[in-house]
């Protein structure tokens, strides 16, 4: 696929407009959201996100037939810009949201990247994105 989509990724789920945003370029499909405070749910929050992209992404073709369906690999990035002192960047895993039980093995894993913004933090970052630096 040579496409490139910009589209808030509310519109597509619920036809509203919201922050969140889903762009696909250089062939990922890379879903970013903005947030001022922090929030341990977004890994599941991208994941109902990407499940519902997804299945309008593949909605014409044959899931139950035997060739394989390609699709974008995902990317989630979160730009956190709140007042809590958080490190310039965070990983948050949907297992972390799993009951904890004795079975270790995950068979789901989402991992989604939070970039601290606010302040001194990742400065290289917010000069090389002038909307970030604002």
């Amino acid at each position: 696929m040579n496409k490139s989509i910009i589209f808030p990724a509310c519109f597509i789920l619920n036809r509203q407009h919201c922050p969140h945003q889903r762009f696909y370029i250089d062939g990922r499909l890379s879903l970013y959201e903005h947030q001022s405070t922090y929030n341990p749910n977004l890994p599941l929050r991208f994941l109902i996100y990407i499940s519902k992209l997804y299945s309008r992404m593949t909605r014409n073709e044959n899931l139950y037939g035997t060739k394989m369906i390609r699709i974008p690999p995902p990317e989630f990035l979160i730009f956190y810009n709140g007042k809590e002192d958080l490190p310039d960047q965070t990983p948050l895993n949907l297992s972390d949201m799993y009951y904890k039980t004795d079975d270790s093995h995950a068979g789901l894993e989402l991992t989604a990247v939070m970039l601290n913004i606010s302040g001194k933090h990742n400065r290289k970052l917010k000069e090389a994105c002038r909307t970030l630096k604002e």
